[in-house]
């Protein structure tokens, strides 16, 4: 094979590796609800996971199938990129929720901080990274109880 071939070549294998990861993350989807939480007196849920063979990519659009499904869903989730701690934030796109529990932006610079890294974003959507994956998930932990306190 000649160099052009060797990339066409692992530009299909790339695809196919990524269409892989969209099956294990719809069949693991369906596993993960189980571990949503329903906030008492509350209309949100929440759902916090450490997910550690999880990189940035896999965490977006795990984020992005849960919210579709779930649309009232508070979603921190963690993973790991290049031995180290990465996360997403996802809320709804309610007003409310704002003003109870603050923006994804801040909610995402609360596990930054917490887990010794950093992050930020829109309202309804933050990430981070940078932080110490041994603390990532305590990070998730705190800020998740946090959150459930605001709401009550």
């Amino acid at each position: 094979m000649i160099p052009d071939q060797y990339v066409k070549y692992s530009k299909v294998l790339e695809k196919k590796v990524d269409q892989l990861n969209t099956q294990i993350t719809d069949q693991e989807l369906s596993q993960m609800a189980f571990n949503i939480e329903s906030i008492e007196d509350s209309d949100y849920q929440v759902l916090s996971l450490d997910l550690p063979n999880y990189d940035i990519k896999r965490l977006k659009t795990l984020s992005d199938k849960f919210v579709d499904k779930y649309p009232d869903l508070i979603l921190l989730l963690g993973g790991r990129a290049n031995g180290r701690g990465v996360f997403v934030v996802k809320l709804p796109e309610l007003a409310d929720v704002f003003e109870k529990v603050g923006n994804a932006g801040d909610i995402s610079q609360q596990i930054g901080a917490i887990a010794g890294g950093s992050g930020g974003g829109r309202p309804c959507f933050a990430s981070g990274g940078g932080a110490d994956s041994l603390k990532l998930s305590q990070a998730l932990v705190d800020v998740k109880h946090k959150i459930i306190e605001r709401l009550r």
